[in-house]
């Protein structure tokens, strides 16, 4: 999991109820394992969404959502009909990397992240959904960058971005010490924001072998996604 600065409980729910909208029914241990937090604290958390009406709690004492949290997608949804054909392609992503996986676009200077798919077994690289930071420190936000853009860490320096002959761009420890990032900027229609894949991983766990899996693999999304977007064919 990623290192957490948030500690509120309305942000921790929110947390919750992505978790839950990622994997499906979840029991107590297991939410409270995922998100890194006490059991107390996540007991409190369940009790009060169920209580509104966002998850309900099957025979087999798992929560789930319930059809409410419906309401909160539909007016994010309505003004990002694009998103719909790219989610699949980040879940077969996430599927042939076995990493977690995420659909980022640029908003003015940071890059936001619009959707997440989780691993569905062990331990990963994440940040939430809607988590917004500066394009500087991961791939996500030099795969972001207008043409002839530059980013510099914080003492002013280029970062080490390497782009692959696919379009690639892999940054090594940035923000996260040991943590390396993936992205490949996709071509957009107008009207649409600047997007991009990305995914993270230990730099303990990468070889010459898993690198090159995962560039052949998001560069290879890369071009399905382009072709549910209308861009196929524009030149590279």
């Amino acid at each position: 999991m990623a290192p957490r600065t948030e500690t509120s409980s309305p942000i921790r729910a929110l947390e919750m109820l992505e978790l839950l909208a990622e994997m499906g029914a979840l029991g107590h241990m297991a939410i409270s394992e995922r998100l890194g937090i006490p059991k107390s604290t996540a007991s409190a958390l369940l009790k009060s969404l169920q209580g509104a009406g966002y998850i309900t709690r099957d025979e087999d004492r798992k929560f789930s959502l319930s059809p409410r949290v419906l309401r909160l997608s539909e007016g994010f949804l309505a003004h990002r009909q694009w998103l719909g054909p790219l989610l699949p392609l980040l879940e077969r992503l996430r599927d042939e990397t076995n990493e977690t996986t995420f659909l980022v676009e640029r908003r003015g200077e940071h890059r936001v992240v619009v959707a997440r798919r989780m691993v569905r077994e062990g331990l990963s690289f994440t940040v939430p959904v809607g988590d917004v930071a500066p394009l500087p420190g991961t791939a996500g936000g030099h795969a972001l960058c207008r043409p002839g853009e530059t980013l510099s860490d914080a003492d002013g320096r280029a970062e080490p971005v390497e782009v692959s002959a696919q379009g690639v761009c892999y940054l090594p420890s940035a923000i996260v010490p040991g943590v390396a990032s993936f992205a490949v900027p996709l071509r957009v229609p107008p009207g649409v924001p600047p997007l991009a894949f990305s995914l993270a991983m230990p730099v303990a766990r990468m070889t010459a072998t898993i690198r090159a899996g995962i560039e052949a693999a998001i560069s290879g999304l890369r071009d399905e996604a382009e072709a549910a977007l209308g861009t196929a064919h524009s030149s590279r």
